[in-house]
């Protein structure tokens, strides 16, 4: 329990009523000391930026933007929360990346929920791309019951989300949102993607994080740029330079979410991975008996059998491979770009 819970309650209380008549005998000494020194920095900043404090609150209020993630159903949240609290940067590279190329399009909330699909989707690298989305939503962006080449346009795709929950499981809101809510009772909806096949997928393991890939994915779509190098360590350096170069950063950010689907695709299919203590290189296919399942066949397969010993998947494989073990860090990776070109 909180034994100080009501002290603390009555605190607030009193400083949201009329916190120049505060009695501080009987509130809550860390609380108050906590909230004049947040006002003395407020101050210190209006004053340091020439802003009025009234300018500042609304942009506090109205601006910032607080985005709503959940997390795995099993997760045990004390636990999480604790890890969480203690780390002093919660922000990774790519997510910083991801803000920058979301802020041209942020007035158009259905390509914002697109955009945010598909990113998320290829962020998770240890799973086939396909399998990161639900089943309904894979079947409208590839062909071959979700198998194969993408068949849907951003346009097309941003079109199924104008009338549907604006980021799915990653709702935002302003904090003035936020408190109006919470006074309200107003309860949050559900997901609109009513889930991924966790159940068909396996223990793939990519050579490559996000952050790596993402810097693959751009070296391709602006191969004669010489900023962009294969170093996850510049990645957010790199991404700020190629958009602020870009004439139009909307038309950008849409046509790069478009291609890292597409190239991802590709990786799954023609970059090997590590499947247990073994090298794959699979594609995802419909089962023919009932194609909402899948099975890994080789790549390179002239059968319908998951394994082919004919020897040009397992020559490539191998070639992949060597390359791979003869430069095993997962910076400058010029022959997977290559690859993928």
């Amino acid at each position: 329990s909180f034994d100080h819970r009501e002290k603390s309650n009555l605190t607030l209380f009193a400083l949201h009523s009329n916190p120049e008549a505060i009695n501080y005998s009987v509130v809550n000494a860390n609380i108050m000391a906590v909230y004049n020194k947040a006002w003395s920095i407020v101050y210190k900043i209006c004053q340091d930026k020439e802003i009025s404090v009234s300018s500042f609150i609304d942009y506090l209020l109205n601006k910032v933007i607080i985005l709503r993630i959940s997390v795995p159903k099993d997760t045990n949240l004390n636990h999480y929360f604790e890890i969480m609290n203690s780390r002093g940067e919660q922000l990774e590279q790519h997510e910083i990346v991801k803000a920058q190329l979301m802020a041209p399009i942020k007035e158009d909330q259905s390509a914002m929920a697109a955009f945010n699909l598909i990113w998320e989707a290829c962020s998770n690298m240890d799973r086939y791309v396909q399998l990161n989305f639900s089943k309904t939503t894979r079947e409208q962006i590839f062909d071959n019951n979700g198998t194969e080449s993408i068949k849907i346009t951003f346009k097309d795709l941003a079109a199924l989300y104008s009338k549907n929950s604006v980021l799915g499981n990653e709702k935002n809101h302003s904090l003035m949102r936020l408190f109006v809510d919470a006074a309200n009772n107003t309860p949050y909806s559900k997901p609109w993607e009513d889930g991924t096949d966790k159940d068909q997928s396996e223990a793939y393991h990519s050579l490559i994080t996000f952050s790596n890939f993402l810097l693959h994915a751009l070296k391709i779509i602006r191969p004669d740029n010489k900023e962009v190098v294969l170093d996850d360590k510049r990645l957010t350096k790199i991404f700020k330079s190629v958009v602020k170069s870009e004439r139009d950063a909307a038309s950008f950010s849409i046509e790069f979410i478009m291609k890292l689907l597409d190239i991802r695709f590709l990786f799954d299919r023609y970059i090997i991975k590590r499947k247990q203590d073994k090298w794959s290189l699979k594609k995802l296919s419909p089962q023919k008996a009932d194609k909402d399942k899948y099975y890994y066949k080789d790549t390179f397969s002239q059968t319908e059998s998951e394994d082919d010993r004919s020897g040009q998947n397992r020559n490539i494989v191998t070639l992949l491979s060597m390359f791979h073990v003869s430069a095993p860090t997962q910076i400058y990776k010029h022959w997977m770009n290559a690859s993928l070109y």
